[in-house]
This record gives structure tokens, C-alpha cells and sequence, in this order.
């Protein structure tokens, strides 16, 4: 009891110190978008998005928030100011247990066909009652030809703490008022295609910058048409036949059975730090694909020369 008590404290504060700007209003939250980015404005019906014995889940905004990053001038002008688009949406509950959601698997799918890193904040209102806010990353959309957002899907889950309730929910669906326009192809032009089988397809390049933080690193784009979802792990990564003090990694976010994705690896070693983008002639990596349980699929390499 007494350790249900101090949990539930520390959760109550960690919730209540994550804000949420804008969400008590009853009007749409918009943040005017970057006008270099030609973001549309878009908007949808507030709606029940999911309902049972225990829970209700309801839409009540979606927009765009500004980039945190838009102070950094280190960044290419016209990344500066990417917007995230944010989804807000009110729990109520009825359960006694401690109650504390999730996002399933860090990750949403845009426009019915591509998954995306996400995250999710909550906004406690009372004891049966809070706010989420899920944050897509524009990163692995906006610079990658897609800007018109017309559908998203996610689905939510609890923390799986021993006196938290459990449960994991079907795919929410979100639909804009772009789903007439939407954007379903993803572009990254001058990539190398380097693994086709089983309905697993890869390609990749090394990028100088990606995103607000203007990261050195390897772009990946991965079509999933296996029937099961997936996720890419890295290792023996090498620049210019360097190999880099650079552990194996999971890739950004579960790439969803009959979905896309773009995968960004940053490249961090001591080493990279000397040298300037002229100088990094050739990256080289070796990807291990895993199903949903991190069991072995199948083992690549890959060679990108930069010149």
C-alpha cells in the first residue's frame, strides 16, 4: 500500500510538470506554419476515437506547435522552423488502479502508409479525467515529400507497472481535413537500393544534415510488405573504413506490416568531429532485421559512396 501511495505521488508529479500549451481552449490550436515550408492548414471534427467498459477517448484539437528548435541558426533556414503536428485528445476512466498511458511502440501511422516516430504527453485534469498530446516528428515527414496530413493512426497502451491498469487499445484514426489531398509517396532522391526479399525493401544514403538538428548520419528509407511488423537494427557502423566507437542500435520506431518508413542513423564518434562534409568520402554499416519480439530476420550490408 505504502508503495502504491509513493508511486502514484511520483507519477501525479511527473505528469503535472508536463504542460501543455493551448489545451483548455475550445477553439482549434493552429501555430501559423512556417510560410517556407508551405504547410497547409488543416483541422478536424472533434469525435469519439475509442471507447470500452473502462475508458473513453475523445479528439478535441489537432495543429501544428512550433519546433523547439527554431532558435538554432546552425540549421539550413528552411528547417528551421519545421512545425510538429500535435494531436490532443481528453481520457476519462473509471478505474481504481493507477491509471497511466502510453504510446504503443513510439510510433504512428501518417496517411495510411507510412509509420513516423511520435511522442506522447499527458496533462493530468483530475483523478479520472486527462490530457494527451501526441507530437509527430516532422523529420521523417515533412522533409521527405509529405506535407499534406490527411490520416493518422495510433494506439495506446498502458505503462505495464504491476498495479496499473492494462490494456492496449486498437488504432485510433484521426482524419484531417486534408484527406482529399493527402500525400502517400515518400521521396529521397539519389538513395542506393541495397535489400529487396521476402517483401522487405531498402534503400539509404548518407546525408551532410538531416532535420532541425542538422545531424551528419545514414538516411534509410524501408518499404514493409512482409505481413509482419518490423524493426532495423544497426551495427559495425564505418566512415571512410573507420570503424566508429558507435554501439548496434534500434532504429527509430516498429515499422507496421503493409507501411514505409524513414530511419535515420546518427552518426557519433569522436572521430567524425574533424572531419568536414568533403572529407567523408564513404560510410559503410551492417543492419540486422528483427520482428516485433527482436528475433532475427535477416542481416545486410550496405556501402555508400559519398562522392
Amino acid at each position: 500500500m505504502f508503495r502504491r501511495i509513493i508511486v502514484s505521488i511520483c507519477l501525479l508529479f511527473v505528469i503535472f510538470m508536463t504542460s501543455l500549451t493551448g489545451c483548455n481552449s475550445e477553439e482549434p490550436v493552429y501555430v501559423t506554419p512556417n510560410s517556407s515550408l508551405s504547410l497547409p492548414p488543416l483541422s478536424a471534427e472533434k469525435k469519439l476515437l475509442y471507447e470500452d467498459t473502462i475508458m473513453k477517448i475523445t479528439l478535441k484539437e489537432i495543429g501544428y506547435e512550433a519546433s523547439n528548435e527554431t532558435e538554432n541558426t546552425s540549421v539550413n533556414a528552411s528547417d528551421r522552423n519545421a512545425e510538429k503536428l500535435i494531436i490532443i485528445a481528453e481520457i476519462e476512466h473509471n478505474d481504481e488502479k493507477l491509471f497511466h498511458p502510453a504510446l504503443f511502440e513510439h510510433s504512428a501511422i501518417v496517411n495510411d502508409s507510412i509509420t513516423v516516430p511520435a511522442e506522447l504527453y499527458l496533462k493530468v485534469l483530475s483523478d479520472k479525467k486527462m490530457l494527451i498530446k501526441l507530437v509527430l516528428d516532422p523529420d521523417y515527414y515533412l522533409n521527405n515529400g509529405i506535407k499534406n496530413v490527411g490520416d493518422i493512426k495510433f494506439k495506446l497502451k498502458s505503462v505495464g507497472w504491476d498495479d496499473a491498469y492494462d490494456f492496449l487499445t486498437d488504432f485510433l484514426n484521426v482524419q484531417t481535413s486534408l484527406m482529399d489531398q493527402m500525400e502517400t509517396t515518400v521521396n529521397i532522391s539519389d538513395a542506393i537500393d541495397f535489400y529487396d526479399k521476402d517483401g522487405i525493401y531498402i534503400k539509404g544514403k548518407y546525408v551532410d544534415t538531416f532535420g532541425v538538428s542538422s545531424q551528419k548520419g545514414i538516411l534509410l528509407f524501408v518499404k514493409n510488405r512482409s505481413g509482419q511488423d518490423i524493426r532495423i537494427m544497426s551495427k559495425d557502423v564505418s566512415v571512410n573504413g573507420n570503424l566508429l566507437d558507435q554501439p548496434g542500435r534500434v532504429l527509430p520506431s516498429l515499422i507496421f506490416s503493409n507501411t514505409e518508413a524513414i530511419s535515420f542513423l546518427d552518426l557519433q564518434d569522436e572521430f567524425l568531429k574533424d572531419l568536414t562534409p568533403n572529407e567523408i568520402i564513404e560510410t559503410s554499416l551492417s543492419l540486422n532485421i528483427l520482428d516485433v519480439n527482436y528475433h532475427p530476420i535477416a542481416e545486410t550490408d550496405a556501402v555508400f559512396n559519398n562522392k
